[in-house]
């Protein structure tokens, strides 16, 4: 289980997601994923701060591979910019997709300052030596940005699965780009309870003018994105499928688990549900409310544009969905 959570949260939806997950990856194997092709695929941008955590890579790595959705670029965020750009490389060069651009976003903070942060990148060492990858697009996320969004206009969705640095300064700097976007999506913030919430501690003067722009439709709270867990199971699937693209994502796994502070079973997916929730929505329980922030808390409110906040989702299905795109033959 995870360490004890403060404030304190009601548990058993929780419990019941990942007792769920774990009976049903005892009883079934992977399949061959079913895919909607009757719809043109949802074209983003894929903002993250993969390094720390692994379900950035996981949830990229779906992205990549699920027809529903075409990933345009990948932009990064969170200080060390330019190591976590460099996880993205190598992960698109090892899944055969060098032809999606990628960018380093802000190193400082929307307000300018420098984040104190001390925790590593622990997952850079996958990113190898430099002479071996691509390299990015761009210097910036602000030009990849533009460059994309002006290219799809009203077609491309900004997903958020850092802190909300890339998203803000484009509101703030690029108003007529960021006008252009079909939306955002995000994982950050928790209407259960009033906690600091990662993703925007981490740039706590970023959040308020995303959940006030009026283009987040989704908002993938961290109360509802933690039941996605990674079991056991899938870790041996992963190893068995010995693909590129499973034993990349075994060792950026590996550094992770070496590494990481929290008490987890395994991986938890906070980040893939916003991707999931572009071409599933029914897989989610939502709210129409306006969010505001304080601090790191996020609080529900009228005085804010309205987004789809997540209050349920069916986790088990959200799982089989992972694995099927991953290994599924």
């Amino acid at each position: 289980t995870f360490v004890p959570r403060k404030p304190p949260m009601n548990i058993e939806p929780l419990r019941a997601a990942w007792r769920a997950i774990v009976t049903d990856a005892a009883n079934r194997a992977p399949e061959k994923p079913v895919a909607d092709t009757t719809r043109p695929p949802v074209k983003i941008i894929y903002d993250t701060d993969i390094g720390t955590d692994v379900d950035d890579a996981i949830a990229l790595a779906f992205a990549l591979r699920r027809p529903e959705i075409q990933v345009l670029a990948v932009t990064t965020s969170r200080k060390e910019v330019h190591q976590r750009a460099a996880i993205v490389s190598r992960l698109l060069q090892v899944m055969g997709r060098t032809d999606v651009p990628y960018a380093p976003g802000s190193p400082v903070l929307f307000d300018g300052t420098v984040s104190r942060e001390t925790k590593p990148v622990n997952q850079f060492p996958f990113a190898g030596s430099e002479d071996d990858r691509p390299k990015p697009a761009c210097d910036d996320a602000q030009e990849l940005f533009r460059q994309v969004i002006e290219a799809n206009p009203g077609e491309v969705w900004l997903v958020i699965v850092g802190p909300f640095t890339n998203a803000a300064i484009l509101l703030r700097d690029h108003p007529d780009v960021a006008t252009k976007l079909k939306g955002m999506v995000c994982m950050g913030g928790d209407l259960s309870r009033p906690q600091n919430e990662t993703n925007i501690d981490n740039d706590r003067s970023a959040a308020p003018s995303v959940y006030a722009s009026g283009l987040l439709k989704f908002d993938g709270t961290d109360d509802v994105t933690m039941r996605i867990l990674v079991p056991k199971q899938d870790i041996e699937h992963l190893r068995a499928a010995d693909t590129p693209t499973s034993r990349a994502l075994l060792e950026l796994i590996g550094y992770w688990k070496k590494t990481t502070a929290y008490s987890k079973p395994g991986p938890v997916l906070f980040d893939i549900c916003p991707v999931v929730w572009l071409f599933r929505p029914d897989l989610f329980t939502t709210t129409e409310t306006g969010i505001v922030v304080q601090g790191a808390k996020t609080f529900a409110s009228e005085a804010a544009p309205p987004c789809a906040a997540s209050t349920d989702v069916d986790a088990v299905a959200v799982r089989r969905l992972m694995i099927d795109t991953l290994v599924g033959k």
